[in-house]
């Protein structure tokens, strides 16, 4: 299959106002070389921002927080047939930049998924927090608890990073059920995910 990568923003309320500049940095630096579409989930669809030919928009409702965190991967799965289509798929945080460029030598960094070493844990040593509750899909056990990733910047490979999205939806909804939600929201159940692996 040839590169073909999907974005994801996800941004409502005010979040929309960093769309303009996040768009301009992902199609100036990031994969310069590589076709890209921008899936944006948003509740301001009819958006001028919106209006490109290299965007899909996706209409979410807006979530008080912790919920409009801990939700992306159902916002996400909401355009699972479409993201089918595409190589690869890349989580960027809605206020996130592109600074420098990132060449297209990045897709072969990674055979399955990415994700990023949390800085707070790879530059300070710092104690990140593991979900720690039995009861939690989230929950990661003391072995496994060692290198921590941050939820601003993952992806992978389809169909493997389709089927994590999948997965952690699933995950984070039979939390929900059983009314618990993870220390640290999604990010949580992205750890569990990549330790387990």
């Amino acid at each position: 299959m040839e590169n073909n990568v999907a974005i994801i923003f996800i941004g409502t309320n005010k979040y929309v106002d960093f769309f303009e500049d996040y768009y301009d940095s992902v199609f100036a630096s990031f994969l310069p070389s590589t076709k890209k579409t921008i899936f944006a989930f948003t509740d301001q669809e009819d958006h001028w921002l919106f209006k490109q030919d290299d965007v899909v928009t996706c209409k979410i409702k807006h979530q008080d927080w912790p919920f409009i965190t801990l939700k992306r991967f159902e916002f996400i799965s909401q355009a699972a047939e479409k993201l089918k289509e595409y190589s690869d798929i890349v989580f960027m945080d809605a206020d996130m930049y592109v600074t420098n460029t990132v060449d297209e030598n990045f897709l072969n960094l990674y055979t399955k998924y990415f994700g990023v070493h949390h800085p707070g844990q790879f530059m300070y040593g710092d104690v990140c927090e593991f979900e720690s509750d039995p009861a939690s899909t989230a929950c990661v056990k003391e072995p496994l608890k060692k290198l921590y990733r941050q939820g601003c910047f993952w992806g992978g490979k389809n169909p493997y990073i389709l089927d994590m999205i999948l997965s952690l939806k699933d995950n984070v909804q039979t939390d929900f059920d059983n009314k618990i939600i993870a220390a640290w929201h999604d990010e949580s159940h992205l750890n569990k995910f990549f330790s387990d692996r």
